[in-house]
């Protein structure tokens, strides 16, 4: 619904908004313009390797302890290391 107020007369104001819709059916009409292609900036793509590496620091920091160091090996080394510090 396409309403106006341009002016005070009725009869203007519907002209208007006639004109209104006419010309938003000729634009709707018109094939859109197409997006022209463009390169990442090269600051653009050392952000996003800077910040992949970042993340796969951090997944794989994650990683499963191998065979000879899992965590209760480790939490009984460090007992016994105290005890040898404490002789």
């Amino acid at each position: 619904m396409m309403t106006s107020q341009a002016t005070r007369n009725q009869a203007r104001n519907l002209e208007d908004a006639r004109a209104k819709v006419a010309d938003l059916i000729r634009a709707a009409l018109s094939p859109p313009r197409r997006r022209v292609k463009t390169a990442p900036t090269a600051g653009a793509d050392r952000r996003r390797l800077t910040g992949k590496k970042l993340r796969s620091d951090v997944k794989r920091r994650r990683e499963r302890p191998g065979e000879d160091d899992s965590g209760r090996d480790r939490a009984a080394r460090g007992s016994d290391a105290s005890a040898d510090e404490r002789r």
